[in-house]
């Protein structure tokens, strides 16, 4: 009886030992199946050439927004360009990374059924996003051209800020509290000065 109770045990350990064996191999082999496979998808994404378009893309998306700032900045544009040019840029990489997962690749491949509704679908939202955020905002010119007759009948052109764009300042005198009356001029003579000077900014009206 003693003998068949320890044969008994000593089974059952040696099935424990299996059993925890085998978990342990399972266990081993899925990670290395998941290692494997991670190392796999990014050998994928290189071989589709996704990371290399993204960066091209990136860097192009970088470039035109500090080319289209400094357009604004030299000429008479809206403010509001490159945020126009990097809220497009933005919401349209979607359709890059399905262009570029899906065809990146050397060759040539048909649409499939994720492009063809991926991309008109990322389309639509933004364009939908960008008539939600800019409209109602001039992205054109800040300055539009006038026309008029004078006294001796000429026709003149002159350019003007458009409304929008346009910032009003008031300009208020001073009192004199000092007592010196020989200082009174300079109650008027400051308010001119400061116009004469922010005049010469062309989105600032002075009144």
């Amino acid at each position: 009886m003693k003998g068949s109770k320890v044969k008994k045990r000593s089974v059952n350990k040696v099935a424990k030992e299996r059993k925890t064996k085998t978990t342990k191999t399972r266990l081993t082999k899925a990670a290395r199946q998941k290692k494997e496979t991670k190392v796999s998808f990014f050998k994928d994404l290189l071989h589709r050439r996704v990371p290399q378009i993204l960066g091209i893309y990136f860097v192009g998306h970088l470039g035109i927004v500090i080319f289209m700032e400094s357009l604004v900045q030299n000429h008479p544009l809206s403010p509001h360009l490159p945020a126009f040019c990097l809220v497009a840029l933005a919401s349209i990489i979607p359709t890059i990374l399905l262009l570029a997962y899906f065809h990146g690749r050397t060759g040539r491949y048909q649409w499939g059924r994720v492009e063809k509704i991926g991309v008109p679908v990322n389309l639509l939202v933004s364009a939908a996003l960008l008539f939600v955020l800019f409209h109602g905002k001039d992205l054109g010119a800040t300055t539009k051209t006038v026309t008029y007759t004078d006294e001796e009948g000429q026709t003149i052109e002159r350019k003007i800020l458009k409304s929008e764009f346009r910032k009003k300042s008031h300009l208020f005198f001073f009192e004199n509290e000092s007592g010196d009356s020989t200082l009174n001029w300079l109650q008027y003579g400051i308010p001119y000065a400061l116009e004469i000077d922010l005049e010469q900014d062309l989105y600032l009206e002075t009144s």
